[in-house]
């Protein structure tokens, strides 16, 4: 990718700085195939945190330094009769020092000699990652040795800027040994997913409660309807900020079926929530946190911390001081017994202390020194904060952009042919994939701190906003101008994807995409094989199914047409096998069937499927669509009662609806666990729905919709390379896509507070009128006494549209 003089200047550059003590980083990022750098120890802890340890030198253009020769002063030097220096590292215009080195040892000091241009105000004291300062101190008029002189080698009177460094926020459930754990990087077990899975759903509960708003519950008697059974024991308290007061119970219908809602819900006023589709959940965990019941709540927590995970375990999460946060995203047991999230506290006093030097005259003397004296107590902070060079050159492209500026947002920027060709200039970018903005500095790749630098530099542009007052403005600067200058696809192609589900980043990641002009079954199955022998090729690893090679995919999620040729394709894998299924010992794997195969990994989509049921509410009886809603389950081990109550009670309508699922051979199946061969755990831990996809589809449709075939590609491809590059930075330097950390109490607490949206507004639409029948007798039962279920063992795996073995 460079030339050879290039070449031969990065190497010279970088032997220099290692000698220094510092390194050059990003210069091997310009080439996209180039691996990583590595780092070298240093007075860093590195222990907790997998981040660059060496000072880091991030030049703006990447032509500033190829000739540029730091040196190093060997010590010791004096600086006053309290401060002596080990040794002074001189630095180049331009360079960028996040983490100056310090000394190995508590009283040793490190001189860091800044070139800087007296014309832009960039102090490298603000270019560090370092939190400074809980109390400043200082003298006017100073001198730093002998080692700021003017044109005449004089010495120059100075501001001395005395700080420390304020070290790193951590929960206050923080554990050494969970870091170490964390480190393994291993992707979490399907027994883990559903636990912090029903531990999240909870605590959103918790959290939120039942938001119903009500200017008087005197209405309310109290109780629920008298179809369905309480125990006090069940109650799960609201927080004091919720405008319902009501407790939020746990229920059964007639099906043995799980709901949880609020204690005023009633059939004819259903404003207050109610939160169905609890099959994904460990039940009797979510039962026991409900009724309180500290035996099982302990035995589910016990074993969870026996295997690493679960709010009994350490924690892991740390903040720079910097950042405006007081919580950990995560839920921790408090010494007694109760959920919270812990408080964000510094670790410890850093014992580091800074001496910056800025001469009064920045012409005659353009150099900035910061002495750091001592050894940081903890790792090196996250690259979360951009230095102001950085923001300069962003800037700079921003406005290259005009008046695109006023609808401008991260998402938009990438895919700005202009704005993507100026930061491949500026980066020197040879790859045919564009670079995300993390190649310009990893802070850049969280969105919302992008979107912050992009509305600051656009009220600058747009004083007057960009709603109607700019509007008004606009109109006033055309007025003034000539009047001759004033302002007065469609195919039938569809796209296929097949995606999984990235646990860490908490993202669904596209694995392919295809365009196709048919739905049929045997459609996908052209696609499925011709996919899959691309990956082959490509990986040099055969296609494989758990229940076939013991190895490889768990589940997979898709609609009836994908699912017959999935099950065609794997009744092709073992055309030639003679040996015994795994799951029936009875029967051997090339005698499968398509349908047979199918129930061993294959799901539907439940938020489809009862999506067509609410299309039926209006001509079925709540007892009918209950029945309905009831195939879907991991409990009902026989469905011959919900059928008769579908085919007595039901329309022609829903005759024929339960017809269509019984006469598919697969759909009951996939959409009741009792009916299929998949472990409950590795059912559960997998996505009951495609919403991830949808997640997908709506991200990429918001890059372009109605584009031609190559730009569909294309805008694809940029789309998936982005979303590869954040997972890849969140691994690598602990850089999140967003503000808020991706956890699963944050997607359950987006989903609950959209059902409580949906069902408030479904409520206000319609009259209170109670419907024809009532749901049958509900019971309440809570499985106190009774053991856990046996949990299979797998191997690692991550879960998605398909779950598979890493």
């Amino acid at each position: 990718m460079f030339s050879a003089p290039q070449k031969e200047a990065i190497a010279k550059a970088s032997a220099l700085l290692h000698n220094a003590g510092v390194i050059l980083n990003d210069v091997s990022l310009l080439n996209a195939n180039s691996p990583p750098p590595t780092t070298s120890s240093s007075s860093y802890n590195t222990s907790l945190l997998d981040v660059p340890t060496h000072p880091l030198v991030n030049i703006p253009s990447a032509s500033a330094v190829f000739n540029a020769e730091p040196s190093v002063i060997t010590g010791p030097i004096r600086i006053h009769h309290k401060l002596t220096i080990e040794r002074l590292i001189d630095y180049p215009l331009g360079a960028i020092i996040e983490y100056p080195v310090t000394a190995s040892t508590p009283d040793g000091a490190i001189g860091h000699r800044f070139a800087i241009d007296p014309h832009k105000k960039h102090h490298p004291k603000a270019n560090m990652q370092n939190s400074l300062g809980d109390k400043h101190g200082g003298v006017t008029n100073a001198y730093c040795g002998s080692i700021l002189k003017d044109e005449q080698h004089k010495d120059v009177l100075c501001k001395q800027l005395k700080t420390s460094c304020r070290g790193l926020k951590v929960c206050q459930y923080y554990s050494a040994d969970a870091i170490a754990l964390a480190n393994n990087n291993q992707s979490p077990s399907p027994e883990e997913i559903v636990f912090s899975r029903t531990l999240s759903f909870y605590c959103t509960v918790h959290e939120i409660g039942c938001s119903f708003n009500s200017a008087d519950l005197s209405d309310y008697s109290g109780e629920p309807d008298s179809d369905d059974e309480t125990s006090g024991n069940s109650e799960l308290e609201t927080g004091s900020n919720k405008i319902c007061s009501g407790h939020m119970i746990l229920l059964y219908n007639k099906f043995n079926e799980p709901r949880l809602q609020c204690q005023f819900w009633k059939y004819d006023d259903r404003a207050h929530l109610v939160l169905r589709n609890l099959q994904d959940f460990d039940i009797n965990y979510l039962s026991a946190l409900i009724s309180n019941d500290k035996l099982l709540i302990k035995h589910h927590e016990e074993k969870a911390l026996h295997n690493g995970y679960g709010p009994l375990t350490g924690c892991t999460y740390q903040a720079s001081p910097s950042q405006q946060q007081d919580k950990c995203p995560f839920w921790h047991r408090d010494s007694q017994g109760r959920l919270q999230r812990g408080s964000l506290c510094l670790q410890s006093k850093c014992k580091v202390k800074y001496s910056i030097y800025t001469p009064h005259d920045l012409h005659s003397c353009p150099q900035v020194v910061i002495i750091p004296k001592g050894t940081h107590s903890h790792p090196p902070p996250l690259r979360v904060k951009t230095p102001p060079p950085i923001i300069e050159i962003f800037n700079s492209m921003l406005l290259e952009l005009g008046w695109k500026l006023s609808d401008v947002t991260p998402r938009k920027i990438m895919i700005d042919s202009g704005f993507v060709s100026a930061l491949r200039r500026h980066l020197g970018w040879k790859s045919a994939l564009d670079p995300p903005l993390s190649q310009l500095h990893p802070s850049l790749g969280n969105l919302d701190h992008v979107q912050r630098l992009i509305g600051k530099l656009r009220h600058q542009y747009f004083p007057n906003g960009t709603g109607f007052d700019g509007v008004v403005y606009l109109t006033e600067i055309h007025s003034s101008l000539p009047e001759d200058e004033q302002y007065r696809v469609h195919g039938k192609w569809q796209e296929f994807e097949m995606e999984t589900w990235d646990t860490n980043g908490m993202k669904s990641i596209v694995g392919a995409r295809a365009f196709t002009t048919s739905q049929s079954a045997r459609a996908h199955f052209i696609l499925f094989k011709r996919i899959f022998d691309i990956a082959t090729k490509i990986t040099g690893l055969p296609v494989r199914f758990q229940h076939i090679h013991g190895t490889g995919y768990y589940v997979w999620i898709a609609d009836a047409h994908k699912g017959q040729a999935l099950g065609l394709y794997c009744k092709m894998l073992c055309q030639d096998l003679k040996t015994n299924c795994p799951m029936e010992p009875t029967r051997i794997m090339k005698d499968l069937t398509a349908y047979d195969h199918l129930r061993r990994f294959y799901r539907l989509c439940t938020v489809h499927f009862k999506r067509h049921i609410n299309d039926l509410r209006s001509y079925e009886t709540t007892e009918v669509i209950n029945a309905m809603y009831s195939l879907s389950s991991t409990t009902m081990h026989d469905i011959t009662p919900i059928c008769d109550i579908i085919n007595s009670g039901g329309t022609e309508k829903a005759k024929a609806w339960l017809n269509d699922k019984l006469k598919a051979k697969f759909v009951i199946p996939a959409i009741n666990q009792k009916q299929s061969l998949i472990p409950l755990h590795v059912w559960q831990s997998s996505p009951s729905s495609t919403n991830g996809n949808e997640q997908s589809h709506r991200d990429i449709n918001r890059d372009g919709i109605n584009l031609t075939m190559l730009g569909g590609i294309m805008h694809g491809m940029q789309y998936d390379f982005r979303i590869h590059s954040s997972i890849a930075l969140l691994l690598t330097q602990g850089i999140n896509m967003r503000d808020r950390f991706s956890t699963e109490f944050y997607r359950s607490q987006r989903s609950v507070t959209r059902q409580l949206h949906s069902q408030s507004r479904a409520a206000s639409q319609s009259p209170k009128k109670p419907r024809v029948n009532k749901h049958g007798v509900d019971t309440l039962h809570f499985d106190k006494g009774s053991a856990p279920i046996p949990q299979p063992v797998f191997s690692t795996s991550t879960s998605g549209e398909f779950l598979h073995e890493l």
